[in-house]
């Protein structure tokens, strides 16, 4: 099969995991009614079989996603000229900040004690070599400052010889010229990218850390939780992972909420709620060095009216902590995930740079 068939073969294969996942999660809406109706209905005996198939329809619709973001890389690498030999080491990569040092043009020693912001001084000071340039086109901008980490990917896909990053200031005012290719991967990635410039996938990582959970031996239980919002009562679906579970994730945000305890998160959120918007940033913002991307209801506050979970949100998904469990919602968020990565990917794969 020449390169050419293959990205077919991945764009036909990324469109029937798309509809794979929709009709999985339109039965999982069937078996989840029931089951959050079996859980309201307290005289009532939980239906197992209900029970079990439900489970199982949210681990698949996870696997999918997981998966599917999978494809997509790969396919994406294809067509930017990736060598079929490599295709096996292609899979999905967030970027992340830890990823953007070590892949950086610093020396080691440099790197040791290197932050975000250390990137961008280097950024700018290279920028600064040119007189004449005032400002510089937003996504040139940007994938010069993922440049080194792309370009270190694509030489290990075999698309560029080397890994150095170098750009010129373009005659066209504001732009800069860079690689077509290194380009054309950003234009592709940028959706999945989890770091201090774009955040724009921490939605999706947080779901595939959870399948990598599941994955590693451990089952995400889907757990029912009520709370009452005044008057009305509302019922949810999250997955959960007990405290005691931690080391099947991976370091990063889930683990770290996974770990403090009930009372450490508490406090953060009451920093959160002390400062006057969203965009000041708590403690365990600091850390993720991903900006503001921790925020509560300041309507409802962030305690359950029966004092026993906190909740608040990561990146748009609602998250709950007890004192023994994180709580990741999976429904609704999951499903706005799911939308936005069809509305995200599907056209970028499409589109055509010559």
């Amino acid at each position: 099969m020449n390169t050419q068939d293959l990205i077919k073969n991945l764009e036909n294969n990324i469109q029937y995991k798309f509809k794979k996942i929709e009709i999985l999660y339109k039965q999982r809406c069937k078996t989840n009614n029931k089951y959050l109706n079996d859980c309201l209905n307290l005289g009532v005996k939980n239906d197992e079989d209900n029970s079990i198939l439900n489970q199982a329809l949210s681990d698949a619709i996870l696997n999918s996603m997981a998966s599917l973001i999978d494809y997509y890389c790969i396919c994406c690498m294809l067509k930017i000229g990736a060598a079929e030999d490599k295709v096996r080491k292609i899979q999905y990569r967030s970027s992340s900040n830890s990823f953007l040092i070590d892949k950086s043009s610093l020396s080691k020693p440099e790197k040791l004690t290197a932050t975000i912001d250390t990137l961008r001084s280097d950024l700018r000071a290279k920028l600064s070599v040119f007189p004449n340039i005032e400002s510089v086109n937003v996504n040139d901008y940007w994938t010069a400052f993922l440049g080194d980490a792309i370009s270190y990917t694509l030489k290990e896909y075999g698309v560029l010889e080397s890994s150095a990053f170098k750009f010129k200031i373009s005659e066209k005012k504001g732009q800069l010229e860079i690689d077509s290719r290194v380009k054309q991967y950003f234009y592709y990635m940028e959706p999945l990218f989890c770091n201090a410039a774009i955040q724009l996938g921490l939605k999706y990582s947080i779901y595939i850390d959870i399948n990598n959970f599941l994955k590693h031996n451990a089952v995400p239980f889907l757990s029912p939780q009520i709370d009452t919002f005044g008057a009305e009562q509302r019922i949810y679906s999250y997955f959960e992972i007990k405290s005691a579970q931690s080391a099947f994730l991976k370091d990063g945000i889930l683990k770290d909420l996974v770990v403090l305890s009930f009372d450490e998160v508490k406090s953060e959120l009451e920093i959160k709620q002390s400062n006057e918007d969203d965009y000041d940033l708590c403690q365990l913002e600091e850390k993720w060095g991903l900006g503001a991307i921790l925020t509560i209801d300041r309507t409802n506050g962030f305690i359950s009216s029966n004092k026993e979970f906190l909740h608040f949100y990561i990146g748009g998904i609602l998250i709950a902590k007890s004192e023994h469990a994180l709580l990741i919602e999976a429904d609704e968020c999951l499903w706005a995930a799911i939308l936005d990565l069809h509305r995200e990917l599907l056209p970028r794969l499409k589109y055509n740079f010559n």
